[in-house]
């Protein structure tokens, strides 16, 4: 297992693949104070005219709307959907950019295709073959998904600290946030995603084509099993009564990681943690069988 696990790190370290995801996300990054500055300078000019007949509470009225709003259409590629973002004197902290990122689902598009194309290159370059006598399974698969965990904290670490470089330089001042809230949520983000890239790497192992698993897995970075969760939703209360309350979703990783934000700041992480372990698990299960019984 140390050997493995000393030739994933090598081959990790020697992805090119890795590099250029990081450098899209740091780039990604880079985007979010800029975009925040414009669109605050456009907000201040037309707000100027527009919100001089609003009250105070109607302008809170206005942003518990778009909250609910969010909760319930916060689906796909967004950049700062948070109505606090519009808000007056609002001042961004590292927190608020890593967060806006993390929900727009642009590191988890970007860590999909990385895992898969990681886990694939093993199978093509023969290695897998060559040693597949000599060491079980469940290991190299234990081994792989360390390696995209490990992926998934630099990707992590990378957001945080371009977040805050990015705001010295474009806001010209630099404001964490809580440090033990950024130190939690990011920790919740990671289970989420290891959860959420559980299943093209899965789902590879299982059929040993990339295609299908990057195809899927895309889809559903993008929220497109989100999209058929609601479907089966509006078929299970039409033909079998079942209670408004059920939703298909509640059970995919991925709506929560696009959902944490509003999940971590009412405090309602346990169910999702839950949802994530027993994913992992059954993924973990049937990756570890899927390649003891195909042949390497």
């Amino acid at each position: 297992m140390y050997n493995l696990l000393k030739y994933e790190w090598f081959r990790f370290k020697k992805n090119k693949c890795l590099i250029l995801i990081l450098l899209i996300a740091a780039l990604w990054t880079c985007f979010q104070p800029i975009t925040y500055k414009v669109m605050k300078t456009s907000f201040q000019e037309y707000g100027d005219e527009q919100a001089e007949g609003l009250s105070e509470a109607d302008d809170e009225a206005v942003g518990e709307v778009l909250d609910e709003e969010e909760k319930e259409d916060s689906i796909g590629f967004t950049v700062m959907g948070s109505s606090k973002w519009y808000s007056k004197g609002f001042k961004p902290t590292v927190f608020d950019y890593y967060v806006s990122l993390i929900t727009s689902m642009i590191p988890a598009l970007l860590l999909v295709i990385f895992t898969i194309l990681y886990v694939k290159q093993e199978f093509i370059s023969g290695f897998v073959k060559s040693i597949g006598a000599y060491i079980k399974m469940s290991q190299l698969y234990l081994a792989n998904m360390l390696m995209i965990a490990l992926a998934v904290i630099m990707m992590n670490v990378v957001i945080i600290g371009v977040s805050a470089l990015a705001s010295v330089i474009v806001e010209g001042y630099l404001i964490w946030g809580s440090i033990g809230a950024l130190l939690k949520y990011s920790l919740y983000v990671t289970l989420l995603s290891l959860a959420f890239l559980a299943i093209p790497v899965a789902i590879f192992y299982i059929v040993r084509t990339g295609t299908l698993p990057m195809v899927l897995g895309i889809l559903e970075a993008m929220m497109g099993t989100l999209l058929c969760a609601g479907v089966v939703n509006l078929l299970l209360r039409e033909y079998l009564k079942v209670s408004d309350d059920f939703q298909l979703s509640d059970y995919f990783a991925v709506y929560h990681l696009k959902m944490s934000e509003f999940e971590f700041a009412k405090n309602a992480v346990e169910k999702p943690i839950i949802f994530a372990i027993i994913g992992i698990v059954v993924c973990s299960v049937a990756s570890m069988y899927a390649l003891k019984k195909k042949d390497v």
